[in-house]
């Protein structure tokens, strides 16, 4: 029986080489890299803690963040933060941001879904081209957007809210209305005239706020007041636009900018 067995299992063995030099050969020309390292999944409050850090100096790592605005456009890095539309990156004396590198300088294009994170956390001085300095960062990054299976909580109600495309509906009704309450200091740059000016689209306002109510949630009550007051602000600023009334634009400014501070400080609780 034992015989048997060791025969059986010297057979498995013989068939088996052929098949791992086989594939061997076949990663080998495809120019696959395999990377059998352990993933050690991180949080931002380990960011805290530099020996952490330095234990986990040349590992794998996988973090779950949102890209900051602040990140340079077009570039193959960007700013990976704890908080949706996170402007203090780098900020002295909190540790809610850490760059990320691409691989092969591969082009990083923005998304306003959280994202997961995966690449080697490398140690040294570090200065990029925006100008910010830090001990540490992620290279060879893979990102991919986060799914509604992976996340939770609150987290997982803001990517309801970019998967339906009311975060983009939400940031470019800001866009718009920001080149109008600025019009006077862009027309004097020279980036826009009398002639380029459009008005808001209410409907696409009133568009938003269906579908924010029919989540029937709670905790999207805040994005519905600020999406009828920016209703609103719209509303003023398109019968200026009517009347022709360009310098009286900026008087919305005040307004515009309290529902702005409203959601960008409400969005910043959907953090990780």
């Amino acid at each position: 029986m034992k015989s048997n067995t060791r025969r059986k299992l010297t057979i498995g063995i013989i068939i088996l080489i052929p098949i791992v030099i086989l594939t061997i050969l076949l990663v080998k020309e495809s120019n696959f890299e395999f990377d059998f390292r352990k993933v050690n999944e991180i949080s931002f409050s380990q960011l805290n803690n530099m020996s952490d850090i330095q234990d986990l100096k040349g590992k794998k790592v996988k973090i779950l963040g949102y890209m900051s605005p602040n990140s340079a456009y077009g570039a193959s890095y960007i700013y990976l933060s704890s908080k949706p539309y996170a402007t203090d990156v780098f900020k002295e004396g909190t540790f809610n941001s850490i760059a990320v590198y691409s691989k092969d300088n591969k082009i990083i294009e923005y998304s306003n879904y959280p994202v997961y994170v995966t690449g080697d956390l490398v140690l040294g001085d570090f200065k990029d081209t925006q100008d910010f300095s830090y001990k540490y960062r992620i290279e060879n990054a893979q990102i991919e957007n986060a799914t509604l299976s992976q996340v939770n909580g609150l987290v997982k109600k803001y990517l309801i809210l970019a998967q339906d495309n009311v975060l983009d509906g939400l940031n470019a009704i800001f866009g718009q209305i920001d080149m109008l309450i600025y019009f006077d200091e862009y027309k004097e740059l020279g980036y826009i005239k009398e002639e380029d000016l459009s008005k808001i689209d209410i409907e696409g306002i009133d568009t938003l706020i269906q579908r924010v109510e029919q989540y029937n949630d709670e905790t999207y009550n805040t994005i519905k007041s600020v999406l009828e007051q920016l209703k609103t602000v719209g509303t003023d600023l398109n019968g200026l636009i009517d009347k022709k009334n360009y310098d009286k634009l900026v008087e919305q400014k005040e307004q515009f900018e309290k529902v702005y501070y409203e959601f960008y400080y409400y969005i910043a609780e959907f953090g990780v």
